[in-house]
């Protein structure tokens, strides 16, 4: 890689149990205010797993500062904050309701 790539350490708290049978909400802490809701079934892992209860996965998002942000943020771009959703590369239909 031509440049380090920082690991951030996710927070624990803000991790939710995802087993497809019904919609959850996730939050992360120290940011008030922000809600993710993840409809039952919609999630498919990059692989193509599909969470289920006999083999659910863990969802959490959690803050990550602007100077941590692993790319450029688009021109004329100001968010007030970013977050990284876990696990990488998840794909969701219907999408994730911000």
């Amino acid at each position: 890689m031509p440049t380090p790539i920082l690991l951030r350490a996710l927070n624990p708290t803000n991790t939710v149990l995802y087993d497809g049978t019904k919609d959850i909400t996730l939050t992360c802490a120290g940011l008030a205010g922000l809600e993710m809701l993840v409809k039952a079934g919609s999630m498919r892992n990059k692989d193509g797993f599909i969470p289920s209860p006999a083999n659910p996965a863990y969802l959490s998002i959690n803050q990550v500062h602007h100077d941590e942000i692993p790319m450029p943020i688009p021109d004329g771009a100001s968010p007030p904050f970013a977050w990284t959703l876990q696990p990488g590369g998840a794909m969701f239909d219907p999408p994730i309701q911000i």
